[in-house]
C-alpha cells in the first residue's frame, strides 16, 4: 500500500496491451476457537484472488501472490489467492438472529458468481449483531481496519431504510445521531485516519470484478486502483484505493465461476426478519385482492391471523397472485382457504409445527381446521425477482401456469404432529358385512343387440344373470356404445365389480366410462378406466367412492364392440343410513389411530397384488362406537386387503396405510377437457443454497402432464429431462440418501437410478467433471419396493450405475412387481446385503452387469402368500411367469462375473418345465453376444428349499436371439447347488466333455450335467470378429484327445470391432506337456483368424484345473499362398469382407463394376471413428523384411454427402497406416478430391524386420474428422523377394512432391533445406565395431530400420512420421543409433516425415547381444492388491487382455523383478482397455538397481487414454538394472493391461 494512484496508472499504460484480469474477494466462514467461539464470535477469512487469462506476461498481482508463497511466477491461466485479512464479529452467534442469517448469507455467497452486497449494510447488520457497544473489526497483516458504534439507542433502533429506491444512497444507511467512523492502523504509525465522515456513512466502494482489454472500467472509464507487489505484500486495502471506489460509489462484487449466476439466493433486506413483528392479514391488505397482487414487502412480516377466534378464521380470499418478499407467517391452527394464480416465495413461509402429541384427529375435508391454497388460472407466468431482494440480476424466469415458486425463498413449513405417522404397516382387519349386489335382477338396456335388428332386453340382462360365461354384446361400429342398468331406486354406491368376456376378445373392453346418473338421468359421478380391463375370471373391482345415484352406465370411448360378462353393483338404499355392522376395523397402532381419526380422513391402502393400480382408499367414519386400542373404523373396504397377520410370517407383504389429508394442502384447480391434466406444480427454482422444509402438506391435483419440468414437486437445477414413463422415485444423484422409503405401486418402477448428464446442471460450477454415473452413493438401506408395473421395482436401466467399489445397498426388499424384482443394466459394484426378492418376474436380472454381489439374500420364486391371493381370485397366477430367479448373463465378461453368497432360495416348485425362468438361479438369454458362455459367477454356502431347481439353462440354451448359448460351464464349489458334493455343471459338448471324465458326470436339470469332481478353467480365444472369419474352426488338441469350437455369431452387428468373436475353451490341467490351437477356415484349410489371444478367467475353487496360458500353445500356419493376397478372403458378392467400422455402420454396394464400402454415422462422432482392416498376422510374423503392394481408391464427403477435397497434409485428410500389435509401423495421408473422382493409390509397405512375434496387424484409415469414407478396390499384394530399393518411398499420387529429397551428385546424401535447429546425435554403438573397407558404397541405412520415440503430445501419445534435413557428422563417425530431438530448453511435439541415415555397414562381431523382452512371466509385486484375480502378476503375463489393479490411495506402485542387471531399451505399457485410462497420469517409470536405486527415470505426463500404449525410451550407457517400477505421483488406483521390458541381459 505504499504506491500511489498516478504512479500504478503510468505503470498500467506502458504495459498495454495486457491479459484480461479479475480480482475477486473469497470469504469463508470459521468458528473461532477457544473463548472466542464460546462467546459466538463470527469470523469471515477473506482472500484476495487475481488471475489472469490469455497469452502475454503475468499480473503484477498474481506474481506477488506467488513469490509471498515461494512459488516461480512462469506460466499463465493461474489462480493464486493469499490472506488479505480476518473480519470478525463479536456477539453472540448462537442467540442472535441477524448475526446468524448474515453468516448463512456469506455462505450461500461463496456459490454465487456475482454477489452485489451493499458494504454500508453489511456493516450496519455487523453493529446491529454486535454486544454494547458494537465493535467490528477487518485486520489485516499490516493493521487493522476497525468499525466503533457507541451505545445503542434504544429509541432509534439500527434498522435499514428501504424508501428510496436506490439502496446506496447515504441517506438511507441506518444512523443513530451519534457520530462512526472508520479508522485505518499502519502497523507503522498509531496515526487514525478516518475514511467517513462525521454523522454519515458513504459508499465503501467495490472491488472490480471485471476490466476491459485495456485495463479500465467497464462502466465508470475510470482506470480503477492495480495492485503490484508492494501491496499484496502489506496484505491490506490501501487508503488510495478506498477513497478512489469510494468516489466511484459502488457495490461490492465478487466472481465465483461462470454458471453460478443461474443461483438465486437469500436477500439482505431480509436479514431481520427474525425479530420483526408481524403485522395480522386483516389489516395489513385490503378486503379485495381479487385482480391484483398480494404483496409482503422485503423486510416486512404479514401473519394469517385465522386462527379459532381470528377475523379470517372460516373465510375465503380470492387473490390475483400472492408474493411473499418478506415474510409470511401461517399459525398451526388456522382454517382458510387462498385462491391465487401463483404463489412466490423470495422471503420466509413459515408454518410452526403443533405441540407433539397434541393432535387428536388431523383434519380432514370435512372436519377440522386446515389451511388450503387452490391455485387457478391456465395462462403461463413469469416470474421476476423483487427489485429489493438480491436477485434482481437474474431476469425473467417462464414458470407456467399455477405455480407455487421458491426463488431465494425459504419454506419452512412443519405442519405435522412428530408423533404422527405418515404410513403403517395394517396389522390386522375385521370385515363388516358386506355390502349386496344391488344390481342383480334388475333392468338393464344397451345401445344395441349383436345379431338382432331390434333391441331385446333380455340380452342386456345377461350382465345380471349371474353366470359369468354368459355375455352381453352391441352390434360393432357405432360410436361410444353404452350398456345401463336402472337400479330402481338411489343407492348408495360403495364399488362395482366388471367382468369381462372370457371365452374370447376380452381386448375390446377398453378405454371406457362409468358414469353414474341420478333419477332423471343426470351425471352425478364417473369413473374412467384406462387401457384394458383384462379377462381375470374374477374380474375387476372398481371404487364408487360412495356416490349416490339410480342408474350406472358402461361406455366405450370408441366405436368397438362392448361386451359385458357380468356387472355387480355393491351399495346400500340411499334412504337408509349406513350399517354399522358393515363397518369395517384396521388396526393401525395407537400413533395412527388417535392421529388419523378425524371423521371424512382418507386412508390409501396400497396394493398387495402384481398389479400397481390394485390400491383403495378407504374413509374414516364416523362411528358411534368407539373403536378399540390402536383401530380405526373405515367405511367398508371395495377390496380385501392383506394385513401383517395373514402374510405367513412374511410381514413385508402387508400392505402401507397411508394419510392422505393433512392440515395444508397445496391443489391444482380442476380443469375440463384438454386441460383436464393441468394441474399445479410447486417448484423450487435454482435455489441450491437455502434449506427448505416441507412436512405436513397434501399437494393434490399436481403436475402437468406432458410438460417439462411441471412436476407436483420439484428441485429444479435441470433442463432436460427423459421421464417418459413415471416412477416413484427417480434418482437422478446416487450421493442422496434414500432410508426406509416405499414405493409401492407404480405404472413405471418404483426406485429408478437414471444418472445421465444433464445440461446446464452438469455445467454448473458444483458439478464440473463430475458425472452422476461414477458418484460415490449416499445411502441406498431399507427401501421397499412393490407392485411396480414395468421394468421393475428397483432399476438402473438405462443408464447403469458405474458404482465404487464396495458400494453397499442393505436390506432391500422388492417384490410382488410385474417386471423384475431388482434390474440392474451397466451396472458395477452394487452388493445386496440382506433383503427380500419375491413374487417377481425374476427376482433380479444382471444384464450387461459387473461385480453384482448377492449377500445374504432371501430369493422367493412364489410365497404362500402369493398362492394365498392366487387360489382366493385376488391375483392371477400368470402360469410360471411370476416366479423366476436371479438371472447370469453369459456376457459379463472375464472376472466380472455375478456372486451369489449366504442367500436362501424357495417357492421354485411349481413343476414348470420347459424354457422357463422358474430357478433359484437361471442363465439370461436375452442379448447374448457370441453366443458363449464367457462368465465366471460364483456361488458359495447358498441353501435351496428341498423340491426347488437350483440353477437352470434351458432358456439361454434353446431361445437365446443368436442361437442356443455353448459351452457352458458353472463350479459348485461346495456343492450346495448339486447336492453331490462339489464339482461343475457342464453343458454336454465335447470341447468340454473330450477333456473331462465325462462317465462320472450325472444328469442334472436345466439342460446340464453336473460332474462331481471335475475342475475346469473357463477362458477364450479372441480372434477377430470381421466378416472373413465366418467359418472358421478353433481345434483344441491334447495329446490323442481333440474338439473342435465354432466360431459363432455376435449379437452386434460384427461391423463393429469394439468386439473380439470368442471360442471358449474350459480345460482341466493338460494330461500331458501342453494344449495346442490351430485353425481352418470355411474350407477346413489351415488359416489364422488374423490374430488371436487367449484370456483365462479367474481360477476356480477347485484344484487341478487349467493353471495359465502357457500350457496352451496357438500354432500358427506355415507361410503359403494365403499370405500372397492379404484380403484373398473378401467375397463382396456373398456380403463378406473384411473391414471393420469402429461403433459406426458400414455400407456396400455395387458402383461401376467395383464394390464400394461407405462408412456411415462418422459425421456425428467427435473422435476420429476409424475404418479398419485386420491381417493375417501369421504372415506378418513371418515374412518380416519382405514388403506389400498396398492399392485401392478413396474418397470422402461430408453429412450432408457432399464430395470434399483434401491436400493430403493435415488431419483433414485422410490417413492410412499400418498398425502391428497397437504400434504404427508405417503411414502416410491421402489427398482426395472434391469432384467425385476417386484417390488411385498404390505403396510399397515393408513390414519391419522385428515383426517374428506379431499377434494383430491391421491397415487403418482414421483422421478426417466427421466425414464419411468410400473406398473401393483395395489390396494388399505380396512383392516378390528381392533386396530393397534404396530409395524413398513413392509419394502418394496426389500429393505435392516439393521438398523431396534428392542424392547429392559428390556424397550420395540427401540434401533439402536449410541447417535444422534440432540437434543429431550418434549414440556410441555396442558392441564395438570394426571398420569397413573405405570403398563400401552409401545407402540409407535406416530404411529397415527400427524406429521408436518418446513423444508425448496433448493428444496423448502417438508415434510420429519423421522428416530429412542434412546432417553431416564428423568424417568416420561410427555408431547403431541416430537420435533426432529437441534442445532440453524446447518443449514440443516431434513429428517429421522421414528419417534417411546414410552410410554403410561396418563388420560387428558374430554373436551380438539381440534385443528382447525381459519382464514377461518373471516375478511381480505391486503395492497393494484390489481383487485377488488383479495380482501383480496379470501386468507382465503376456496377456494384453488381464490387468492388474492396486488399491486406490496414496503413490500406488508395481514392479517387476528382471533376474539380474539387464540393459533396458525401452519400456511399453499398455493401459487398461475398457474404462478408466485416465487415472493414468503424472506416474514414473523408473530403472532400479539390485538395490532398488533409482538408475534411470522418466516421466509420464499427462492422462493417457483407454487401452492406450506409451513406450519410454531409455537405451543409454547407464540404462542397466534389475528392476523397473512404474509408481503414480498422486492419489489414485494404479492398473494397466500389460508392461514389456525391452532388453538384453548380458551374459557375465
Amino acid at each position: 500500500a505504499k504506491s500511489t494512484t498516478s504512479s500504478r496508472r503510468r505503470r498500467l499504460a506502458a504495459s498495454r496491451p495486457r491479459p484480461q484480469k479479475a480480482l475477486s474477494l473469497q470469504t469463508d466462514l470459521a468458528e473461532e476457537e477457544g473463548e472466542r467461539a464460546r462467546e459466538g464470535r463470527i469470523c469471515v477469512q477473506t482472500r484476495l484472488h487475481a488471475r489472469t487469462s490469455g497469452r502475454g506476461r503475468e499480473s503484477r498481482v498474481a506474481s506477488a501472490l506467488k513469490a509471498q508463497r515461494g512459488r516461480a511466477s512462469a506460466g499463465h491461466k493461474k489462480e493464486e489467492s493469499v490472506s488479505l485479512g480476518r473480519f470478525g464479529v463479536d456477539g453472540t452467534c448462537g442467540t442472535n438472529p441477524a448475526s446468524e442469517q448474515f453468516s448463512r448469507r456469506l455462505l450461500q455467497e461463496k456459490n454465487r458468481r456475482t454477489m452485489r452486497l451493499s458494504v454500508p449494510l453489511l456493516l450496519a447488520a455487523i453493529l446491529a449483531a454486535a454486544p454494547e457497544p458494537g465493535t467490528a473489526a477487518l485486520r489485516g497483516g499490516g493493521g487493522d481496519v476497525r468499525l466503533e458504534a457507541p451505545a445503542k439507542d434504544e429509541a432509534t433502533p439500527i434498522e435499514p431504510s428501504y424508501e428510496d429506491p436506490d439502496p446506496l444512497a447515504p441517506d438511507n444507511f441506518p444512523r443513530t445521531g451519534l457520530d462512526r467512523s472508520l479508522a485505518y492502523v499502519n502497523e507503522e504509525s498509531e496515526l487514525n485516519t478516518p475514511f467517513f465522515s462525521e454523522g454519515g456513512w458513504d459508499v465503501l466502494a467495490s472491488l472490480v470484478a471485471e476490466r476491459s482489454d485495456d485495463g479500465r472500467d467497464d462502466t465508470s472509464g475510470v482506470c480503477p486502483f492495480e495492485y503490484d507487489e508492494n501491496d499484496v505484500e502489506s496484505t491490506e486495502v490501501s487508503e488510495a484505493f478506498l477513497k478512489t471506489l469510494q468516489a466511484q460509489g459502488r457495490s461490492l462484487q465478487m466472481d465465483h465461476g461462470d454458471h453460478s449466476s443461474m443461483h438465486f439466493v437469500e436477500s439482505m433486506c431480509n436479514m431481520a426478519l427474525a425479530n420483526a413483528t408481524c403485522v395480522p392479514w386483516s389489516s395489513y391488505f385490503d378486503s379485495d385482492l381479487s385482480a391484483s397482487e398480494a404483496k409482503i414487502p422485503c423486510g416486512e412480516c404479514v401473519a394469517l391471523d385465522a386462527s379459532p377466534g381470528q377475523p379470517l378464521s372460516g373465510s375465503s380470499l380470492l387473490l390475483g397472485g400472492l408474493n411473499v418478499v418478506g415474510k409470511l407467517f401461517v399459525p398451526n391452527d388456522a382454517d382458510v382457504s387462498v385462491e391465487t394464480k401463483y404463489v412466490y416465495v423470495q422471503g420466509v413461509l413459515e408454518m410452526p409445527p403443533p405441540a407433539a402429541g397434541s393432535s387428536a384427529g388431523i383434519s380432514s375435508r370435512s372436519e377440522g381446521s386446515r389451511v388450503k391454497i387452490t391455485l387457478y388460472g391456465t395462462e403461463g407466468l413469469t416470474f421476476a425477482a423483487d427489485d429489493a431482494t438480491d436477485n434482481v440480476h437474474l431476469g425473467n424466469k417462464t414458470v407456467g401456469a399455477k405455480a407455487f415458486v421458491i426463488a431465494g425463498g425459504k419454506l419452512d413449513v412443519r405442519a405435522m404432529d412428530e408423533t404422527c405417522p405418515s404410513w403403517v404397516k395394517l396389522q390386522s382387519i375385521s370385515y363388516g358385512v358386506p355390502f349386496p349386489n344391488v344390481a342383480s335382477g334388475k333392468n338393464a338396456m344397451q345401445i344395441s343387440t349383436y345379431g338382432h335388428p331390434n333391441q331385446e332386453a333380455n340380452e342386456a340382462a345377461k350382465a345380471l344373470d349371474g353366470n359369468y360365461n354368459s355375455f352381453t354384446h352391441t352390434n360393432c361400429g357405432a360410436a361410444n356404445p353404452w350398456w345401463q342398468v336402472d337400479l330402481a331406486a338411489d343407492y348408495v354406491i360403495s364399488h362395482l365389480k366388471i367382468v369381462n368376456r372370457l371365452d374370447c376378445c376380452w381386448g375390446r373392453l377398453h378405454d371406457f366410462d362409468v358414469w353414474f346418473l341420478d333419477e332423471a338421468g343426470k351425471v352425478v359421478d364417473s369413473v374412467f378406466h384406462p387401457g384394458q380391463l383384462g379377462n381375470a375370471a374374477n374380474g375387476k373391482t372398481l371404487d364408487a367412492n360412495y356416490v349416490t345415484a339410480r342408474h350406472v352406465n358402461i361406455q366405450l370411448r370408441d366405436t368397438d364392440c362392448l361386451q359385458l360378462g357380468e356387472v355387480e353393483v355393491y351399495g346400500y338404499p340411499a334412504s337408509d343410513p349406513l350399517p354399522a355392522e358393515s363397518f369395517d376395523v384396521l388396526t393401525l397402532g395407537d400413533d395412527a389411530a388417535r392421529c388419523w381419526s378425524t371423521p371424512g380422513s382418507r386412508l390409501m391402502l396400497t396394493s398387495d397384488t402384481y398389479r400397481w393400480d390394485d390400491t383403495h382408499v378407504a374413509e374414516v367414519a364416523d362411528a358411534a362406537v368407539s373403536p378399540g386400542p390402536g383401530e380405526v373404523y373405515v367405511l367398508p373396504l371395495a377390496k380385501k386387503k392383506t394385513a401383517a397377520d395373514e402374510t405367513f410370517g412374511y410381514e413385508d407383504f402387508a400392505v402401507e396405510v397411508a394419510l392422505i389429508d393433512r392440515s395444508l394442502v397445496i391443489e391444482g384447480a380442476k380443469e375440463e377437457g384438454e386441460l383436464a391434466t393441468l394441474g399445479g406444480h410447486v417448484i423450487v427454482l435454482h435455489t441450491p443454497h437455502v434449506h427448505q422444509h416441507l412436512e405436513g402438506a397434501l399437494l393434490e391435483n399436481m403436475g402437468q402432464q406432458g410438460n417439462l419440468g411441471r412436476y407436483p414437486l420439484h428441485f429444479h437445477m435441470s433442463e432436460c429431462e427423459t421421464d417418459n414413463r413415471p416412477s416413484i422415485f427417480w434418482i437422478t444423484n446416487p450421493a442422496s440418501h434414500w432410508i426406509g422409503n416405499v414405493a409401492a405401486g407404480s405404472d413405471g418402477p418404483g426406485f429408478w437410478f437414471e444418472l445421465k448428464l444433464r445440461a446446464p446442471s452438469s455445467q454448473l460450477e458444483i458439478n464440473q467433471g463430475v458425472n452422476p454415473k461414477y458418484v460415490a452413493l449416499g445411502t441406498f438401506d431399507d427401501n421397499v419396493a412393490h407392485s411396480s408395473n414395468f421394468r421393475a421395482g428397483i432399476t438402473t436401466y438405462e443408464s447403469g450405475y458405474r458404482a465404487p467399489p464396495g458400494t453397499v445397498w442393505r436390506n432391500i426388499k422388492s417384490y410382488k412387481n410385474k417386471g423384475s424384482g431388482l434390474f440392474q443394466h451397466g451396472t458395477n459394484n452394487i452388493e445386496l446385503v440382506g433383503g427380500l426378492l419375491a413374487d417377481n418376474r425374476e427376482a433380479a436380472r444382471n444384464f450387461h452387469h459387473e461385480w453384482a454381489i448377492y449377500d445374504g439374500v432371501e430369493v422367493i420364486g412364489r410365497s404362500e402368500h402369493a398362492q394365498s391371493l392366487i387360489d382366493q381370485g385376488r391375483m392371477s397366477a400368470d402360469g410360471c411367469a411370476q416366479a423366476g430367479g436371479i438371472s447370469i448373463q453369459p456376457n459379463e465378461g472375464l472376472g466380472l462375473g455375478t456372486e451369489i453368497k449366504n442367500s436362501h432360495f424357495s417357492g421354485f416348485d411349481l413343476g414348470c418345465t420347459g424354457n422357463t425362468k422358474h430357478a433359484g438361479i437361471y442363465v439370461e438369454n436375452d442379448q447374448v453376444r457370441n453366443a458363449v458362455f464367457d462368465a465366471a459367477p460364483k456361488f458359495s454356502n447358498n441353501t435351496f428349499a428341498a423340491n426347488d431347481r437350483p440353477l437352470d439353462a434351458c432358456k439361454s440354451i434353446n431361445t437365446s436371439p443368436d442361437g442356443w448359448v455353448r459351452y457352458i460351464v458353472i463350479e459348485d464349489p461346495d456343492g450346495s447347488m448339486s447336492r453331490s458334493g462339489p464339482g461343475f455343471f457342464v453343458q454336454d459338448e465335447p470341447p468340454i466333455m473330450n477333456f473331462i471324465d465325462s462317465a462320472s458326470c450325472l444328469a442334472a436339470d436345466g439342460c446340464l450335467r453336473f460332474c462331481p469332481g471335475a475342475c475346469l478353467r473357463l477362458g477364450l480365444v479372441k480372434i477377430s470378429q470381421d466378416l472373413t472369419t465366418r467359418g472358421f474352426k478353433m481345434i483344441i488338441q491334447e495329446g490323442s484327445y481333440s474338439a473342435t469350437v465354432l466360431r459363432g455369431p455376435i449379437w452386434f452387428s460384427e461391423l463393429q470391432n469394439h468386439l473380439s468373436a470368442q471360442m471358449p475353451i474350459a480345460l482341466p490341467a493338460p494330461t500331458g506337456e501342453k494344449y495346442s490351437i490351430t485353425f481352418t477356415d470355411g474350407n477346413d484349410q489351415p488359416a489364422w483368424p488374423g490374430y488371436a489371444t487367449i484370456a483365462l478367467e479367474v481360477a476356480p475353487a477347485c484344484s487341478g484345473s487349467l493353471a495359465d496360458a502357457s500350457q496352451i500353445d496357438l500354432i500358427m500356419p506355415e507361410v503359403d499362398s494365403r499370405c500372397d493376397e492379404l484380403f484373398h478372403l473378401d467375397n463382396y458378392a456373398e456380403g463378406i469382407h473384411g473391414w471393420q467400422h469402429f461403433f459406426s455402420g458400414l455400407s456396400v454396394t455395387e458402383e461401376e463394376g467395383s464394390y464400394v464400402i461407405r462408412t456411415t454415422r462418422r459425421k456425428s462422432d467427435g473422435s476420429h471413428v476409424n475404418l479398419s482392416r485386420t491381417l493375417d498376422a501369421s504372415c506378418i510374423a513371418q515374412l518380416g523384411g519382405r514388403s506389400y503392394t498396398l492399392f485401392g481408391k478413396i474418397r470422402i464427403t461430408d453429412g450432408n454427402g457432399n464430395f470434399v477435397a483434401t491436400d493430403g497434409t493435415d488431419d483433414l485428410s485422410p490417413k492410412v497406416r499400418l498398425s502391428i500389435d497397437g504400434v504404427t509401423s508405417w503411414t502416410w495421408r491421402m489427398a482426395t478430391s472434391g469432384d467425385g473422382s476417386w484417390t488411385e493409390f498404390s505403396h510399397i509397405v515393408t513390414l519391419p524386420a522385428g515383426s517374428t512375434s506379431a499377434w494383430r496387424a491391421q491397415i487403418v484409415i482414421d483422421k478426417a474428422t466427421k466425414r464419411e469414407f468410400e473406398i473401393a478396390d483395395w489390396g494388399m499384394a505380396l512383392n516378390p523377394s528381392a533386396a530393397p530399393s534404396t530409395s524413398p518411398t513413392t509419394s502418394p499420387s496426389l500429393r505435392p512432391t516439393t521438398g523431396s529429397p534428392s542424392v547429392s551428385p559428390t556424397t550420395g546424401a540427401p540434401t533439402v533445406g536449410p541447417t535444422p535447429s534440432p540437434t543429431l546425435s550418434i549414440a556410441p554403438t555396442d558392441p564395438p565395431v570394426t571398420a569397413a573397407p573405405v570403398a563400401a558404397v552409401p545407402t540409407n541405412l535406416a530404411l529397415n530400420g527400427f524406429a521408436y520415440s518418446d513423444t508425448e503430445c496433448y493428444n496423448g501419445w502417438a508415434r510420429k512420421a519423421i522428416d530429412v534435413r542434412t546432417f553431416t557428422p564428423p568424417a568416420g563417425t561410427l555408431g547403431r543409433y541416430a537420435r533426432l530431438r529437441y534442445e532440453d530448453t524446447l518443449k514440443d511435439c516431434l513429428h517429421i516425415a522421414e528419417f534417411e541415415v546414410w552410410g554403410y555397414p561396418v563388420e560387428t562381431p558374430a554373436n551380438p547381444p539381440a534385443i528382447s523382452e525381459l519382464a514377461v512371466q518373471k516375478p511381480s509385486t505391486q503395492s497393494s492388491t484390489y481383487r485377488s484375480h488383479l495380482g501383480a502378476e496379470k501386468g507382465n503375463d503376456g496377456d494384453f487382455d488381464s490387468l492388474f489393479h492396486t488399491n486406490c490411495g496414496a503413490h500406488p506402485w508395481w514392479q517387476v523383478d528382471l533376474g539380474a542387471e539387464s540393459f533396458v531399451q525401452d519400456v511399453w505399457i499398455t493401459n487398461r482397455k475398457g474404462c478408466c485410462g485416465g487415472r493414468l497420469r503424472y506416474a514414473f517409470v523408473e530403472i532400479l538397481d539390485s538395490n532398488e536405486n533409482v538408475v534411470e527415470s522418466r516421466e509420464i505426463v499427462g492422462s493417457v487414454g483407454n487401452g492406450k500404449v506409451v513406450q519410454k525410451v531409455f537405451n543409454e550407457d547407464t540404462s542397466f538394472g534389475r528392476y523397473v517400477k512404474i509408481s503414480m505421483a498422486r492419489n489414485d488406483c494404479l492398473h494397466l493391461n500389460e508392461v514389456q521390458v525391452n532388453g538384453f541381459t548380458p551374459a557375465s
